[in-house]
């Protein structure tokens, strides 16, 4: 089953046709605009985040809600992930909060800035990575406070590489693998072309798909594509570019997804 986000409300795919969800009259959500959405391992529910505030999680037929009465940051919620003990982080533009099973408990207490999280994923390791409005955040599984790992500002998205690494991309600086401590990336792998760097996708056969204003592009092998210092502009072929005249329901590509069948 595949759950889709949209302004208006979300729509379940079961293969063959698309429906509109309807929940119970009794447990409907603060609003039909749903900006995100999570599906949590092991059939644990179901997790939507709304574009005016809160949190609902629809599980076992019950929707049920969250806002800041329950702990949560107001705002959009922007991002979720799930840590190996299978709590749940939440995202939004003024801050980060967990999921204590009842309650959401801020991460301010754990030095995280009270500001826009537009990007979260726990890596093999069951580290937690942020990428905030001031830099881009991990949390060490045990550890009590986070850490800045990357200079990367504003927007920004991660991916998970099959080899364990996580990548990040900013809109305005780049791409490039996380380093394993504050420091800046020596050299920045840039996309050509008008229109900021957008969400990023490491597929099932190791190329990385990069999201943009401007379509979509594989890299078919990311080491070895061209980087260098900003302001370089390295050539990228032809055919590993794909825009609406490709086929792309329009040029400005906000999300990536790989299904079951890759």
């Amino acid at each position: 089953l595949l759950w889709l986000a949209s302004p208006t409300g979300l729509v379940r795919f079961d293969g063959l046709q698309l429906e509109p969800f309807r929940p119970p009259e009794d447990q409907a959500g603060p609003t039909n605009s749903v900006s995100t959405l999570f599906a949590a391992p092991g059939g644990a529910g179901l997790w939507i985040g709304y574009r005016f505030g809160g949190v609902g999680l629809w599980r076992a037929g019950r929707l049920r809600h969250f806002g800041p009465e329950e702990g949560l940051p107001v705002g959009t919620v922007l991002a979720f992930a799930a840590a190996r003990d299978a709590s749940i982080w939440a995202g939004t533009t003024t801050g980060l909060a967990r999921f204590d099973g009842t309650r959401w408990v801020s991460a301010a207490a754990l030095g995280y800035p009270a500001v826009s999280t537009f990007a979260l994923l726990v890596d093999q390791h069951d580290t937690l990575w942020a990428v905030a409005e001031d830099g881009t955040w991990r949390l060490p599984r045990g550890a009590s406070r986070f850490e800045r790992s990357s200079r990367s500002r504003s927007e920004g998205w991660l991916s998970l590489r099959g080899d364990g690494h996580v990548w990040v991309a900013n809109g305005t600086q780049g791409i490039w693998a996380l380093p394993e401590a504050d420091a800046p990336p020596p050299r920045l792998a840039r996309i050509p072309g008008p229109g900021n760097i957008g969400p990023l996708l490491f597929d099932r056969d190791g190329a990385l798909w990069v999201g943009a204003q401007d379509g979509v592009l594989r890299i078919a092998d990311p080491d070895h594509f061209p980087s260098m210092d900003p302001g370089g502009e390295p050539q990228v072929p032809q055919e590993s570019r794909f825009t609406r005249a490709d086929g792309l329901s329009g040029n400005a590509v906000l999300a990536e997804f790989e299904d079951r069948e890759g």
